[in-house]
C-alpha cells in the first residue's frame, strides 16, 4: 500500500450469539472496547509517513471524551506496534467485552493482498513471501473476533492500501449472526492515499459535524458516514472506498449534531456539496 495511516479500522463488535437479532439504534461509546493502530515507522524498508496532526491519536482522544473509559482503549503507535503487542491488545479486548459492548478496532498504515489474505504492515514485520508469519493478516483477526467476541456489534476501520480486505472480518462474523461492518479507505483491489482524509471524514462523524449530517435531522447515522466517506475518497483523493455490513443498520446514530445546516433556496449548490 502507499497509504494507511490512521485507522485499522478501529472495530466496532456486535456479538448475539443464539439470540434473535437485536436491532442497535445508538452508539454506546461508554460501552465501547477499543484497538487503534496507527504505524508510520516500520523496522523494514517501508516508505515512512508525515507524524505531525496524525489522526489515530485524535481518534483515541475523541472516544474518551465521548465518554469511553481509557482503561477500553488500546492505542498502539509506530514501534508499540509490534505484532505481539496487537495480539495481545485485541485478546485482551476481545476478553473484556460483554453482551452489551461494541468493538472498534481502527488501523493505519501499510497493507498488501496476498492471495485471498491481507496483511497489515506491523512495526517488525519482515518483508517476503516467506515471512507472512511475521506480519498482522487480517484473517487472524477474523478467526479472534470470530472466536472471542462477547458484543453486540463490531465495526473495522482501515486507513491502508487493500483495507477493504476487513470485510474478511465480517464475513466471519456473520456465521455467528453478529452485525458487524468494515468502512474502509480503500477497497481490497485498490491502493490508498498517504493522506488521513479517511480517518478525518470517522472523526468528523463522532464528533457530530453538523456537514455530515446529509439528510438535516440532527443526527448523523452510519448511512451518511459511509455516503460521506465514499464521496470524500472519490472526489478529494480520487479512490475508490469501501463499506461493507453484516446485520447492522444504516439508521445506527453515530452522534446527535450540535447544530442543524439550513440550506437557502438561493444556493445553486446545497451546503456540503462538492463542486
Amino acid at each position: 500500500m502507499h497509504r494507511a495511516l490512521p485507522l485499522v479500522f478501529l472495530i466496532s463488535a456486535f456479538c448475539l450469539s443464539e439470540r434473535a437479532l437485536k436491532a442497535v439504534e445508538f452508539w454506546e461509546p461508554a460501552e465501547t472496547h477499543a484497538v487503534i493502530i496507527g504505524v508510520t515507522r516500520w523496522e523494514a524498508d517501508l516508505t515512512k509517513y508525515p507524524r505531525r496532526h496524525r489522526k489515530d491519536e485524535e481518534l483515541r482522544d475523541l472516544l474518551v471524551q465521548l465518554g469511553t473509559p481509557p482503561k477500553q482503549i488500546s492505542l498502539l503507535i509506530d514501534n508499540e506496534a509490534t505484532l505481539a503487542s496487537i495480539r495481545h491488545a485485541i485478546e485482551s479486548t476481545l476478553e473484556a467485552t460483554n453482551s452489551e459492548s461494541t468493538l472498534l478496532v481502527y488501523y493505519a498504515g501499510h497493507g498488501w493482498r496476498v492471495g485471498d489474505d491481507f496483511c497489515f504492515a506491523n512495526y517488525d514485520a519482515v518483508l517476503g513471501k516467506k515471512n507472512l508469519k511475521t506480519t498482522w493478516r487480517v484473517s487472524e483477526l477474523a478467526e479472534v473476533v470470530h472466536n472471542k467476541f462477547n458484543g453486540k456489534l463490531a465495526v473495522f476501520l482501515g486507513d491502508c492500501c487493500h483495507s477493504g480486505g476487513m470485510r474478511l472480518a465480517v464475513e466471519r462474523l456473520s456465521e455467528r449472526n453478529v452485525p458487524s461492518l468494515s468502512l474502509t479507505s480503500a477497497t481490497k483491489a485498490t491502493t490508498s492515499t498517504g493522506n488521513w482524509t479517511f480517518t478525518q471524514c470517522v472523526l468528523d462523524a463522532f464528533s457530530g459535524l453538523p456537514l455530515m449530517d446529509i439528510n438535516r435531522d440532527g443526527a448523523i447515522t452510519l448511512g451518511e458516514l459511509g455516503t460521506e466517506v465514499s464521496n470524500t475518497m472519490l472526489h478529494i483523493e480520487g479512490q475508490q472506498s469501501d463499506f461493507y455490513s453484516s446485520g447492522t443498520d444504516n439508521d445506527l446514530v453515530i452522534c446527535k449534531t450540535d447544530k442543524r445546516l439550513n440550506n437557502s433556496k438561493d444556493l445553486k449548490f446545497p451546503l456540503g456539496s462538492y463542486v
